[in-house]
């Protein structure tokens, strides 16, 4: 059942002061909206993108910059991920909130460093090693949360054929993939909430949705479908500063649920924010745990979960 909606704006925003919140793809769209409304809220800000000397130009302007901390970082290379976060919990003692929002749509097929179709790696896998990688940061946090931005397209992916190949060598389609690894964000918010919860974890895993929103991330889409979303967008586009306050809502509200998707209904003149039930193949388990073994036979990387990495005594 849907919950009912409910008005939610940034002038609802509590303060950030003190907190620290790491954004990925901050440097347009809605990770950018996300960061600087953050910013104005009085927090610490690192943009983790792959262009730094853009996003610097970006931001120049902004009035809180000095709070903006900008470093690269390339999700489809699993080395760069690594290095950043080694960086990080070199640098930092503490991570209040994880936003996982940059997101790729190839219209190639491409494989990443690893050999992972490229939008999977990117959306997914990235996502999957970096949250295993500073969960021990968000451990010593206050209210730490993950938030994973996901797409209510995650009803179309095909997750099950891309785990027994991840190379997505047959049947590929720009569509499909880029489904498909929203399928996969949203599998794995709610199975590390899951996860979470059974160790008596402080963290939360939180998946949003943005709905339709008018970012750069559609300027990607065929000739076809773009013409097709110009018209669709009168209907059911929410600009970017609109369709960001799933993000921002859900990475610093107090009272916030985990076993639910938050984002919009369908139409864009209805702004309300509400919770809806997860629907298949988001509701599998079974499948969430295959793709939790998978992530982590392809990155090489066991999140650790053990109870000891969230004593905060």
């Amino acid at each position: 059942m849907i919950d009912h909606p409910f008005t939610w704006t940034t002038t609802d925003l509590p303060d950030q002061t003190g907190r620290t919140h790491l954004v990925t793809g901050a440097s347009s769209g809605l990770g950018l909206e996300t960061a600087q409304r953050l910013l104005n809220a009085g927090a610490t800000v690192i943009a983790a993108v792959r262009n730094p000397n853009k996003t610097q130009a970006t931001f120049e302007n902004h009035p809180h910059i000095d709070n903006l901390d900008i470093r690269h970082l390339d999700l489809a290379d699993l080395d760069s991920v690594r290095a950043f976060a080694a960086e990080l919990g070199r640098d930092l003692t503490h991570l209040d909130v994880l936003v996982t929002n940059a997101g790729l749509w190839t219209r190639t097929r491409e494989l990443s460093t690893e050999g992972v179709e490229l939008t999977l790696a990117t959306n997914h896998l990235g996502h999957y090693a970096l949250t295993g990688h500073l969960l021990p940061l968000l451990s010593q946090g206050t209210d730490p949360r993950v938030v994973t931005v996901t797409s209510n397209l995650y009803r179309r992916g095909k997750l099950g054929p891309a785990l027994e190949d991840p190379t997505m060598a047959t049947k590929w389609t720009q569509n499909s993939s880029y489904a498909t690894s929203k399928t996969a964000n949203l599998l794995f918010a709610l199975e590390l909430d899951r996860r979470l919860r059974a160790h008596r974890s402080p963290i939360r895993s939180i998946a949003v949705h943005p709905g339709m929103a008018a970012t750069p991330l559609h300027s990607n889409a065929p000739l076809i479908q773009r013409c097709a979303s110009s018209v669709a967008a009168l209907l059911f586009s929410r600009p970017a500063e609109i369709a960001a306050l799933p993000l921002i809502c859900g990475a610093t509200t107090p009272n916030i649920h985990t076993d639910r998707l938050l984002g919009f209904g369908l139409l864009a003149r209805d702004q309300r924010l509400r919770y809806e039930p997860i629907l298949s193949p988001a509701d599998d388990q079974d499948l969430a745990a295959q793709l939790w073994k998978t992530s982590e036979e392809l990155t090489g990387l066991r999140i650790p979960l053990e109870a000891n990495t969230f004593d905060q005594s």
